[in-house]
């Protein structure tokens, strides 16, 4: 195995001890990705990854899972400012996502988690 595959794989199978997502740089309609849940089906998900994708041979996202109770969603609108000429940027009020067990249980309007 090359040098730099070997990096690649370990660098891989670090980032996903717990469970992640690895797939190709270029792809569409998921193509060429796999969900990596131990270190063992790493090496088939980087040749997965590496055959399905468009471009970028030798080069790969690793997405990792990250545990939460909730996430919001902050909307941002860019705009010609009050003098029509300048832009400004304008922030919606956020939107909170409680999550109870890995699904979403409710949305809040106005996010307040402290």
């Amino acid at each position: 195995m090359p040098p730099h595959v070997d990096c690649q794989r370990r660098f891989v199978i670090a980032a996903c001890l717990c469970r992640g997502v690895i797939k190709p740089i270029m792809s569409s309609s998921g193509k060429g990705q796999s969900l990596v849940r131990r270190p063992a089906e790493v090496d088939d998900s980087l040749i997965h990854a590496q055959e399905s994708g468009r471009a970028g041979a030798g080069r790969v996202i690793v997405e990792g899972f990250v545990d939460f109770d909730y996430e919001i969603t902050q909307l941002a609108i860019g705009h010609r400012g009050a003098d029509g000429e300048d832009t400004a940027t304008s922030f919606c009020a956020p939107i909170g996502h409680l999550q109870k067990k890995r699904r979403l249980s409710r949305v809040v309007a106005a996010a307040s988690y402290a």
